[in-house]
């Protein structure tokens, strides 16, 4: 019997995650026969690859996939899955995340009512005194537009969210263009159809940005619901066993500039490059500004080959000014009105002389750019 869902999981170094994920599928209301899991393990040096072997051998409709050489990212490990997936709605999870028991049921059912393209949900996180919670910031940049300050647009996303019948149903991105804002492919639930040709970049970080505003762009029909599907697994991303993604790395502060120029590049041919500039790029910016460039060392010089490299970026995002604060606003100003050397002098602290560990760092840097031009 042909399964209605598959579900997509890479795996890396997650055995202290995985069977929890794992477990959360096959407990799911939706009924586990109905799912078709497909595991790739990105060549783990833990024991994820075991594990995925045990349930493989338990379970009929797990299939794993073990790649010989890490690839570094989730891409390649998302595009293998999509290629063997044989059913006619695909999701995603992270295997450090769980499912909600009923997210299976609640995406499936309301994608099929609703006659839609892509359905999403609700995730929770937790939050500073250990209480895991409803992730309401996720549906404030969904629902409340970033030209809005940061708690009329709490209070509005609270008054949405209260409606007791609260579903947004988005047909025209032209007049719900907030919902670009949304940021995360696994609590969705995608029609196969809209999304067989698409495949994830690969050996690049965010990638799932790229994947999932091109599906935005392509469907005729998004729904949102309140519905939890998800339990992120926030904590590690600030502990040592952290992904790959959020390290603060050249290749990492590289990469995500490089996906927001692709996400630009896709915005361009699907005639949506105003609302990506209004909606979504000051918004992305502004966090890498805040949480990578600021927190990883560069040189004045590579810094300022970045900035010349992505400057149409920068200046797109300072003419709209929606998403960014006020220190990145200022940086991007001085690149909005081409004084490269002030907007660099803005985020570096002045440098007498460059040490050989400074120059080794250069060196790395210059090849990751050379990689990323090709």
């Amino acid at each position: 019997m042909k399964s209605k869902i598959s579900l997509i999981i890479p795996v890396y170094n997650v055995e202290s995650y995985l069977t929890k994920a794992l477990d959360s599928v096959i407990a799911q209301t939706f009924g586990f026969e109905n799912i078709e899991v497909i595991l790739i393990d990105d060549a783990s040096t833990d024991g994820s690859a075991d594990i995925i072997r045990e349930y493989e051998d338990k379970y009929d409709n797990i299939i794993g996939f073990y790649l010989d050489e890490c690839s570094g990212y989730p891409g390649r490990p998302r595009n293998i899955g999509l290629d063997n997936a044989t059913s006619d709605y695909i999701m995603f999870l992270d295997s450090d995340d769980y499912l909600e028991s009923t997210a299976c049921e609640a995406l499936y059912q309301t994608i099929i009512s609703e006659d839609g393209d892509i359905v999403s949900g609700s995730y929770t996180t937790i939050n500073r005194k250990g209480v895991r919670k409803l992730n309401e910031w996720a549906w404030t940049i969904t629902l409340t537009s970033p030209d809005m300050d940061k708690k009329t647009r709490k209070k509005r996303t609270k008054e949405i969210l209260s409606k007791p019948d609260f579903k947004y149903v988005v047909t025209d991105l032209d007049e719900k263009p907030t919902v670009l804002g949304n940021s995360n492919i696994w609590c969705k639930i995608f029609k196969r159809s809209v999304i067989e040709d698409m495949r994830f970049p690969e050996d690049i970080v965010a990638q799932d940005s790229v994947f999932l505003l091109e599906s935005f762009y392509r469907a005729e029909k998004i729904v949102f619901i309140r519905d939890i599907i998800v339990h992120y697994n926030n904590k590690r991303v600030k502990n040592e066993n952290r992904s790959v993604s959020y390290e603060k790395t050249n290749k990492n502060l590289c990469g995500r500039i490089k996906v927001y120029d692709m996400m630009n590049d896709i915005s361009i041919r699907y005639d949506r490059e105003e609302l990506f500039d209004y909606y979504l790029l000051g918004t992305k910016l502004d966090y890498w500004y805040e949480k990578y460039l600021l927190k990883t060392e560069i040189s004045a010089d590579d810094l300022k080959a970045l900035f010349n490299k992505y400057s149409h970026l920068f200046k797109a995002s300072y003419r709209t000014g929606t998403g960014l604060s006020q220190n990145t606003k200022e940086v991007f100003r001085h690149i909005y009105e081409n004084n490269i050397d002030n907007a660099v002098n803005l985020v570096l602290k002045p440098q007498n002389s460059e040490s050989p560990k400074d120059s080794e760092k250069s060196s790395v840097f210059k090849k990751i750019m050379k990689k990323i031009r090709k």
